[in-house]
């Protein structure tokens, strides 16, 4: 079986084990953080927030930083082809030997929780509780960790090591869930500053 297969069926099992669509909220992935030792505080980050630019800055950044010879992760979505794509260590790609791995973790853990077996995080929240246990296991220096849709309730806003908020430019995107005004979609991106 060749990767992209691999990659697909690891993507496939992750969806079985959250919960279709967005639903906005930090309870669900801060419970599934917890239970699986708080990978999210175990290394420093940038957060990179905002509506358009956020993959080409965080790339960017990420580059930067590997040049100057710092071991890096850099977290992304969506991805073009396949999962793998989403998270690289040191400027390459994990296996999907090491994908899988990590989702078994991330799956064991939902399974043997009550709480997050009835009210199983979202597909993002999965993936990105995925991306920090991998993250973690690298021990990288720095991780540049790009948000997926706002900023205050974005699973990504778990982070307890954030050096640095990066805020692209900000325009009218999720209506559904950021707010009708530009101004309350820039408050939902500046939440995460801290």
């Amino acid at each position: 079986m060749n990767n992209y297969y691999k990659y697909e069926n690891i993507e496939k099992e992750l969806a079985l084990y959250a919960s279709p669509g967005v639903h906005p909220g930090l309870e669900r992935i801060s419970r599934l953080l917890a239970l699986l030792g708080h990978p999210e505080n175990s290394f420093p980050a940038i957060h990179v927030v905002g509506t358009n630019g956020k993959g080409s800055t965080s790339a960017y950044m990420e580059s930067v930083l590997r040049h100057a010879e710092l071991k890096t992760a850099m977290y992304t979505s969506p991805h073009l082809i396949h999962m793998g794509e989403r998270l690289l260590i040191n400027g390459s790609m994990l296996t999907s030997e090491e994908w899988q791995r990590g989702a078994e973790k991330v799956i064991n853990t939902i399974c043997n929780d009550k709480a997050l077996s009835q009210d199983p995080p979202t597909y993002f929240e999965v993936f990105t509780a995925v991306a920090f246990v991998l993250i973690a296991e690298a021990h990288v220096d720095i991780a540049v960790i790009e948000a997926g849709m706002g900023g205050r309730l974005d699973a990504t806003n778990t982070l307890g090591n954030v050096l640095l908020t990066v805020i692209t430019s900000i325009s009218m995107d999720h209506m559904d869930f950021l707010g009708t005004t530009l101004e309350a979609i820039a408050m939902e991106k500046f939440a995460v500053i801290r």
